[in-house]
């Protein structure tokens, strides 16, 4: 069961990948000039979407929020290519099974993953990398004092 569990958890992000087309190219890419200004009425919703010029101002998605770390600038708000691919994605992690993709944050959280933020790596391996929560810090942080305190004991009553 557990097989196969992991193995339709990964059939499916292969599909949904696959329809939303190479993040990396001007065809597939949804975040094409993601955060360069507007010039006249910015364009909106699904013209964010694509790679055409929607509104005829001869400018691509202008107007449209940024995604990732930095949106597009200068030079880059003049073609139709998504210039920032790389700060655009991040690490997705199906949690049960520690599977690991490079997905935009609206992919994973489509799929129900947890988006590890925009650059974030996946492992080597095609895994999530494993990152302590703050409950897992402070349990830690208690094992260490307790670790502590019982060292500091045996040697009060040994001397």
């Amino acid at each position: 069961m557990k097989t196969c569990q992991r193995m339709c958890g990964f059939l499916s992000v292969v599909a949904f990948v696959a329809a939303m087309g190479d993040p990396g190219t001007a065809a597939g890419s949804v975040w094409v000039n993601d955060g360069c200004p507007a010039v006249g009425p910015a364009e909106s919703g699904a013209q964010c979407l694509n790679n055409t010029d929607d509104d005829g101002d001869e400018k691509v998605n202008d107007g449209c929020p940024h995604v990732g770390a930095a949106p597009e600038a200068g030079a880059q708000c003049d073609n139709n290519t998504d210039n920032d691919a790389a700060d655009d994605h991040g690490a997705c992690c199906d949690t049960p099974d520690n599977l690991c993709f490079q997905l935009t944050e609206p992919e994973c959280k489509a799929l129900g993953f947890t988006f590890r933020g925009y650059g974030t790596p996946c492992g080597s391996n095609g895994t999530c990398i494993p990152t302590l929560s703050e409950w897992d810090v402070a349990v830690m942080a208690l094992l260490v004092l307790t670790a502590a305190t019982v060292v500091i004991m045996r040697r009060r009553a040994a001397a």
